[in-house]
C-alpha cells in the first residue's frame, strides 16, 4: 500500500473505516482520502482498528512512511524524476 485511498480501500466502506477510528462524520474520512494524508492523532486508531478487522499490512511505520513522504507515497517524487518547471501567471 503506497497512498491513503489503498490504505482505506482495505476496509468494505470508507463509513466502515470513519466508525472503527471514531470519527463522528463518515466525510471526515473522506477528506483524509482526497487530501492523501492522515493526521497523525489517528494513526494508533488505525493500526488498532485494521487490527481487529485482521489488517495486518496497515502499520505505523507505514503511516509514517507515507507521512513523511518515503518514495511510493503519493505526495514523493524521486529526485532522479524530471519535473517541470514551473510558469508564472500572465498578467
Amino acid at each position: 500500500m503506497h497512498t491513503v485511498a489503498e490504505i482505506m480501500g482495505e476496509w468494505p466502506t470508507d463509513a466502515d473505516f470513519a466508525r472503527d477510528i471514531g470519527l463522528k462524520h463518515p466525510s471526515h474520512a473522506q477528506t483524509m482520502k482526497v487530501r492523501g494524508s492522515i493526521p497523525a492523532a489517528y494513526w494508533s486508531k488505525i493500526v488498532a482498528a485494521a487490527g481487529a478487522r485482521g489488517i495486518t499490512s496497515v502499520t505505523l511505520e507505514l503511516l509514517a512512511d507515507l507521512a513523511a513522504g518515503i518514495p511510493d507515497s503519493p505526495t514523493t517524487v524521486p529526485d532522479d524524476v524530471p519535473v517541470a518547471p514551473k510558469t508564472s501567471a500572465a498578467k
